[in-house]
């Protein structure tokens, strides 16, 4: 018995999880103010979703990735007309913008040894 709760637990945190992994961002909207709280969303995206939930008291914005690019799915009180804007404006980007932008990890590194040089030149002229 034992085993077959801990079975569906293994299953259900897993599958969990694959959800998580298919969700390219969430949105969390107070007042008509909007809040990343999952993901990478494009700057020129949130400046006209923010157009859109003007009026939108409490909601939640979500993208997830499906077959042919990607939808959207609408939590709290988003109407039916705000989230037709909100999917009109969804397909005007390419899924391949809703990615997260690359990072050149040599130049992150050789910024940061950098800092850590003039740190550590002050650090020296400073005694």
């Amino acid at each position: 018995m034992a085993l077959i709760i801990v079975l569906g637990v293994l299953l259900g945190g897993g599958y969990l999880l694959f959800l998580r992994a298919q969700e390219l961002f969430r949105i969390s909207i107070h007042d008509g103010k909007q809040t990343v709280t999952r993901g990478y969303v494009p700057v020129g995206l949130l400046n006209d979703f923010g157009a859109a939930v003007r009026g939108v008291t409490r909601g939640e914005v979500r993208a997830h990735k499906s077959q042919g690019g990607a939808r959207l799915s609408f939590g709290g009180a988003i109407d039916a007309g705000v989230a037709q804007r909100l999917r009109n404006i969804f397909g005007l980007y390419p899924v391949a913008r809703l990615r997260a932008p690359h990072i050149d990890k040599r130049r992150a590194v050789s910024d940061a040894f950098t800092l850590a040089w003039l740190v550590s030149l002050l650090r020296n002229f400073f005694r």
